[in-house]
């Protein structure tokens, strides 16, 4: 800071490359200036004419063009790369992670396989594969387990790369909305252990089932009933209601979606999208297909007659989806709509065609266990009908687990009271 003024320590300016008669000019120019601010107290005067425009001794260079080189001087070295590029919203989990899951499923049985060959091998604790039967719960829950825990490690470190944010936050996990709903989806269990009675009694199973030889013994029992309640509904929940319901909810929209392509797109007041009647029949109907088709594959297990039924059934699905897939829809994003919080809005139809299919699925996974019996056959679809609307309805993965395991922790505790503990088997 300075007492001076400006005029007292002003230096004259000096135009690169200019000479004497230049410097003259300048300092004209210069005294001028000043006089005209200081003719007013507040900066400069209005009626003051305009100064002479200031004299150079060669051209200024031209401003450069927008798109020139030269116009990016002031840019960040490798702009392009300092801002991401904007993703669109995706559903997920879809069909390709449910592929992607499938495969690391079985890239974890051949590392069990690889693992039990290697102690039968070796005689690792005593293990030698020729005295391992069916019946063994010790063995077939060890196995089971050792499955498990080697595809969630592998999902646990493929899908949050995939999608950008955490494994559970991308399978809407949400624990706090099972804790705030804890007694309400106790309700939910106990209605369907009350299920489980009633089909007991119109529709009673076999007595000599798979399931009933492998929990004969105490043992047995009590390693059943701990992994009942607790990795079986978690590990099942992941696969059904965490991964297949989202992917054949995703699929059944995206099939409507495509049939109905040239048609335009309604959205409900709730921001889901209400398809024309044909196109929900046809997803319906596409999808509906694969759990018929599962049926007979099971019930047929793997004969003739069941190949002459899968082969084409797979040649016209897979043309179906071809020329499903070559069709535009204009209007992709209105007909996959996304909520605020990344929820994926499915429609109502596609909703409930999914849950039908994903329940169907689910009993077939456990038809061995029951003897291949009708009754108990049924109660696994209605169960896991009521499980995939609990998943729907809360938006949480989280409160389905907790009804599935409070519901097996009822039925292993109902059968612990009838036999006296796991002692009386008799008595079944």
């Amino acid at each position: 800071m300075t007492l001076l003024n400006d005029g007292e320590v002003r230096e004259p300016t000096i135009p690169p490359g200019g000479d004497s008669a230049d410097l003259d000019a300048t300092r004209a120019f210069d005294s001028a200036q000043q006089q005209t601010i200081g003719s007013s107290p507040f900066g400069a005067d209005p009626a003051a004419p305009a100064p002479a425009p200031p004299v150079y001794a060669f051209a200024p260079p031209p401003a450069p063009a927008p798109n020139s080189p030269s116009s990016n001087f002031d840019q960040p070295l490798f702009s392009s790369y300092a801002q991401p590029p904007v993703r669109r919203p995706v559903r997920i989990p879809h069909f390709g992670h449910l592929l992607l899951l499938s495969l690391l499923i079985f890239v974890a049985l051949g590392i069990m396989a690889l693992v039990l060959g290697l102690a039968s091998y070796f005689h690792l604790f005593g293990f030698q594969s020729s005295a391992i039967s069916a019946t063994n719960i010790g063995f077939d829950l060890s196995s089971e387990a050792f499955l498990y825990f080697v595809t969630f490690g592998f999902a646990l470190f493929v899908f949050p790369m995939i999608w950008n944010e955490g494994y559970f936050s991308g399978l809407q996990w949400r624990g706090e909305v099972a804790r705030s709903r804890i007694w309400l989806l106790a309700g939910i269990a106990s209605a369907c252990f009350g299920l489980a009675l009633l089909d007991q009694f119109l529709m009673p199973g076999p007595s000599n089932a798979p399931i009933d030889k492998m929990i004969s013994s105490p043992g047995a029992a009590w390693l059943m009933f701990a992994f009942g309640v607790t990795l079986a509904p978690f590990f099942e929940e992941m696969f059904f209601r965490g991964f297949l319901l989202p992917a054949l909810s995703t699929a059944a929209d995206w099939i409507a979606e495509k049939v109905s392509a040239r048609t335009p797109v309604v959205v409900g007041a709730n921001g889901r999208v209400q398809w024309p009647q044909a196109a929900a029949v046809s997803a319906a109907v596409s999808l509906g297909s694969v759990p018929a088709v599962i049926f007979l594959a099971i019930y047929f297990k793997g004969g003739r007659l069941a190949l002459q039924i899968l082969l084409p059934y797979l040649v016209v699905m897979l043309l179906f989806f071809t020329v499903l897939a070559l069709r535009k829809s204009p209007s992709r994003d209105l007909a996959r709509p996304i909520g605020l919080d990344r929820e994926p809005l499915w429609s109502l139809p596609s909703m409930v065609v999914a849950s039908g299919v994903t329940s169907i699925a689910f009993a077939a996974l456990h038809v061995d266990q029951q003897g291949h019996s009708l009754g108990p056959f049924l109660l696994l679809i209605v169960v896991s009908a009521i499980l995939c609307a609990v998943r729907l309805k809360t938006r949480s993965l989280a409160a389905s687990t907790l009804v599935h395991a409070t519901y097996n922790f009822l039925i292993f505790v109902l059968t612990l009271a009838a036999t006296g503990g796991f002692r009386h088997f008799d008595k079944m």
